[in-house]
């Protein structure tokens, strides 16, 4: 806590007032940063790989809690149930825009799979991204990563322009 403390600019005893453990502060950070990931509405995903962008600028705003949700929390018994509150409302929100995007329909194993891959794909990238990246450079990481699911999806036989178009209609 003190390392907190100091790293905000506040007493041990002001960071107290508020979080009475170490446990209770990460408990605070885990719920806002899923919060905030699940935040956006569906409308803002116009094309296929557009959550490589809404994840990485959410990211940018607290880069440590999201390093912690992504992370950290699926190791530690006492916060994984963030991450598996998360993983759960995004992958149901995966799978319902696989079905707006694509019409797909493949079997429901397999469009699980994919939904999966693409969810692990996007955390995987951008936690690296913030961990060694540029800010300045978050616009060519963000081409590279749509780019890089646009391939898997048409590995998987998926049309990613006629989904843009179906999108767009």
């Amino acid at each position: 806590m003190a390392d907190v403390a100091d790293e905000i600019g506040i007493s041990r005893a002001s960071l107290y007032n508020y979080f009475h453990s170490r446990d209770e502060l990460i408990d605070a950070i885990l719920k806002r940063m899923t919060e905030q990931l699940l935040s956006p509405d569906a409308a803002l995903f116009t094309r296929p790989g557009h959550g490589i962008a809404l994840s990485l600028r959410i990211a940018r705003r607290s880069p440590h809690a999201y390093l912690l949700l992504i992370r950290f929390a699926a190791g530690e018994p006492q916060y994984a149930s963030y991450r598996d509150a998360y993983h759960k409302v995004i992958l149901e929100r995966t799978l319902d825009r696989a079905a707006r995007f694509f019409g797909d329909a493949r079997a429901p194993f397999l469009r699980r799979v994919a939904a999966q891959s693409v969810i692990a794909f996007i955390e995987s990238s951008v936690a690296n991204w913030i961990e060694t990246g540029s800010e300045i450079e978050d616009p060519q990481f963000i081409a590279w990563g749509e780019q890089a699911l646009g391939a898997l999806f048409r590995e998987w036989g998926y049309d990613v322009q006629k989904a843009a178009l179906r999108q767009s209609a």
